[in-house]
């Protein structure tokens, strides 16, 4: 009895690695803006504690110069983050895209899967029909020798 053989085993085989090479890139977006996004916190961070101490500052004796520092430390962090709240905002943008290619990998690769099973449950039915046609044929011969 011949093989089964999936005509489109070849591509089935091409989506898959396909599907591979987007989760690796899917796993590396995300780890880059799980970077991106701890850098944002540690600027958030930076910024609430300059303005805690700005506020001791001002509760105590009030050196202007220190305090000019201060501010203009607080200015200099309110532009990183707005940087970086882009530079994340970019990065998760990005991660939603890949996991729409994967998504729409996925689709094609599942349809050639069950593509595969039709093939091979009409390949099954054919090679049962023509083992019984064969035992169908020998019964027959047998009786016509008898």
């Amino acid at each position: 009895m011949k093989r089964f053989n999936f005509r489109l085993q070849k591509i089935m085989e091409f989506r898959q690695h396909k599907e591979e090479a987007g989760e690796r890139e899917l796993a590396l977006a995300k780890t880059e803006l799980g970077r991106e996004e701890t850098k944002l916190l540690r600027l958030n961070h930076k910024r609430d504690g300059c303005r805690k101490e700005i506020l001791k500052k001002n509760n105590s004796k009030v050196d202007v110069p220190e305090i000019l520092v201060h501010y203009t430390y607080l200015s200099k962090l309110a532009k990183e983050i707005s940087a970086q709240t882009i530079q994340v905002d970019k990065l998760k943008d990005n991660v939603e895209e890949k996991r729409r290619i994967l998504l729409e990998l996925f689709k094609e690769k599942k349809i050639l899967e069950a593509l595969r099973e039709r093939d091979y449950a009409s390949y099954r039915k054919d090679s049962e029909k023509k083992e019984q046609d064969q035992m169908d044929e020998l019964a027959s011969l047998a009786r016509k020798k008898e």
